[in-house]
């Protein structure tokens, strides 16, 4: 009974601490969410002032930033949120530090919600592994085969089934040798007649040419391979805890602008190319974290960015 009692006494200041601390990091975190909705409210409409300028193919970009002095200090501030203070961790303080005590908490069917509420979880994982071990002591302690002339006839089946795929396995490598012998045997002969009709002189414009496309399409898609690995370890976990959706944001506000870009002023098409699947490749970033998410999050306990 003392050691319960203590287990449970651990329990309840476990609760109160991860309670005070939650409630502690919430008005900060409102801060930070008025901080980065300004900041990027100030830059989507700037940005898009900044787009739309007609006068923004006759002039270097120095010069087009000078006019939109707004755009030029909102861009900065709104990557140096990111990359310096860490806005997007910031500003879902609580709801990381409910996560990572949910999977603390989860080896012991127990849980939290997102006020740091200890409630019982589900179960499962320790069950299995008692039904597994005890799975493993029942067969360790079971009776040997008592008929041992089926055990033996089960034995031979199994030599003679080896037997037969090591004779086919011998007779497929045989007759794979005889043919590449008789492969060998008609080969033919290109004479020096044949070797004349090929443009020599144009071999290395034609590999200098291939060359170029094979860059430019790995311009367009190279960007997007990472996402492609990530894309599957997410849907073969069943879980985007550890994907931010941060990214997704600045990556197709950075592809986004370059898009709008290219109607002011034309640029390679390679690069067009690279932002339009790069923003695909977003696109189904969000909709499989925003799909995996909502499976692991009960509807009470889930939150929207704008909800402050």
């Amino acid at each position: 009974m003392d050691d319960a009692s203590t287990a449970c006494e651990d329990l309840k200041f476990f609760e109160k601490r991860l309670t005070e601390v939650i409630t502690y990091m919430e008005p900060r975190c409102v801060r930070w969410r008025m901080v980065l909705l300004a900041v990027t409210i100030s830059f989507v409409f700037t940005a898009f002032g900044w787009v739309s300028d007609s006068s923004l193919s006759s002039m270097t970009l120095y010069d087009s930033l000078m006019l939109h002095p707004l755009f030029s200090v909102s861009f900065p501030v709104l990557i140096i949120l990111f990359t310096v203070f860490g806005i997007h961790q910031r500003i879902l303080g609580p709801y990381i530090i409910a996560n990572r005590c949910r999977a603390a908490l989860s080896p012991f069917s127990l849980s939290c919600d997102d006020n740091g509420k200890t409630h019982e979880g589900p179960r499962g994982s320790i069950e299995f592994r008692l039904s597994t071990s005890q799975f493993n002591l029942d067969y360790l302690h079971s009776d040997p085969p008592s008929n041992l002339e089926e055990s033996l006839g089960d034995t031979q089946s199994l030599l003679q089934t080896a037997s037969s795929t090591a004779g086919t396995t011998a007779a497929v490598a045989a007759t794979s040798a005889f043919q590449s012998t008789n492969t060998t045997d008609m080969m033919l002969l290109v004479e020096p007649e044949g070797l004349a009709l090929i443009p020599w002189n144009k071999m290395g414009g034609y590999i200098a040419q291939g060359a170029v496309y094979f860059f430019k399409l790995f311009i367009i898609i190279g960007g997007a391979i990472p996402y492609v690995f990530q894309y599957v370890e997410i849907h073969h976990r069943r879980n985007a805890s550890g994907f931010s959706l941060f990214v997704c944001l600045a990556l197709c506000v950075a592809n986004i602008l370059r898009i709008l870009f290219w109607f002011g002023k034309r640029f390679d098409v390679a690069l067009l190319a690279q932002s339009i699947v790069m923003f695909l490749a977003m696109i189904a970033m969000l909709e499989i974290a925003v799909r995996m998410n909502a499976k692991h999050t009960p509807k009470p306990q889930r939150k929207s960015l704008l909800r402050l």
